[in-house]
């Protein structure tokens, strides 16, 4: 185990889901956070943007030297009719 602030960490947070294709580990004290960048999930509510990943919120990711750590993440890209858009501006 590693040592933060003097408590014990877990070495290694094997990949956990975290919400649509994002997963997250830590090894040591660094957190590494996956996303298969060629997934399409839908249009967000606006259609400005489509959703590539998202945690859908904060969400705990464990507890990390006697802290509560919570990670919130959204991958996106514009969506084709707002690229469209800017094209023609």
């Amino acid at each position: 185990m590693a040592k933060s602030n003097g408590k014990a960490v877990p070495q290694v947070l094997s990949g956990r889901e975290l919400g649509q294709n994002v997963s997250a580990e830590v090894d040591g004290n660094v957190l590494i956070i996956r996303v298969d960048l060629s997934q399409r999930h839908g249009e967000s509510g606006s259609g400005k943007t489509t959703r590539i990943a998202s945690t859908l919120g904060n969400r705990p990711l464990h507890e990390y030297a006697s802290c509560d750590v919570r990670v919130g993440v959204n991958v996106y890209v514009p969506s084709p009719k707002e690229t469209a858009k800017a094209m023609d501006a």
